[in-house]
């Protein structure tokens, strides 16, 4: 599992020359933030957390086709992603404070 930094370039870059295998890239900077690639050349945006009983598990954020993503886009991601991390946050505590 690769870590770069996700930028537009490297975005653009999975689309135009996709894995030959659905691969996962992790931020370099944003923690538990990723996206994974598909041999089509649709990106989705991912958010890994634990749940309340630590399983592992992966929020979509947001989908990208076969579209080239505008810089702003990936900027909206990475927003929606630290929105997604206080929600799950929150989410779990709550359910860890009823169990």
């Amino acid at each position: 599992m690769p870590a770069v930094k996700l930028t537009k370039q490297v975005l653009d870059g999975l689309q135009k020359a996709p894995p030959s295998v659905r691969t996962p890239y992790w931020d370099a900077q944003l923690r538990r933030f990723g996206a994974i690639a598909y041999p089509t050349g649709a990106i989705t945006f991912v958010v890994q957390y634990r749940n309340a009983s630590g399983v592992t598990r992966k929020y979509k954020v947001g989908l990208s086709d076969r579209r080239p993503l505008s810089r702003r886009g990936n900027e909206r991601a990475r927003c929606l992603v630290r929105w997604t991390k206080v929600k799950i946050h929150k989410k779990t505590e709550s359910s860890a404070e009823r169990a």
